[in-house]
């Protein structure tokens, strides 16, 4: 599986300023693009989710960078997967443009508030 580790290093930059809905005024908001959204922060209620989601990667990089260096594949090491990881996914996948066009709106908004769990290592393989 290639890819983790970029994915990972993606959400570790992520910006973690307020969402800035005015960007979208004048850019073309596409749905899912991890890349660019990345750059334009995060909404207050999951701030503490990717705050909690940096410091699990940033704690899996330290058990994976060694093996990696050593020339490990990186499909051969264990998969990164946290519940963090899973509810971020899941934010900045459901993003969309507003009815207006003006902004990214989280896909629910139905009083829900999201909250970091603690920290779920990945377990390293036997």
């Amino acid at each position: 599986m290639q890819g983790c580790i970029n994915e990972l290093n993606l959400i570790l930059n992520w910006s973690e300023e307020p969402f800035d809905e005015d960007y979208y005024k004048d850019h073309e908001f596409v749905a899912g693009d991890a890349q660019e959204l990345s750059k334009h922060g995060v909404h207050a209620e999951y701030l503490p989710i990717l705050q909690a989601l940096k410091a699990e990667i940033r704690e899996y990089f330290v058990w994976a960078a060694p093996q990696l260096a050593a020339g490990k594949d990186e499909s051969q090491l264990t998969l990164f997967s946290t519940i963090n990881l899973h509810i971020f996914q899941t934010y900045y996948g459901g993003l969309r443009p507003s009815a207006d066009g003006s902004a990214a709106a989280r896909a629910s908004r139905n009083g829900w508030k999201p909250r970091a769990l603690p920290s779920s290592r990945t377990p390293s393989p036997p």
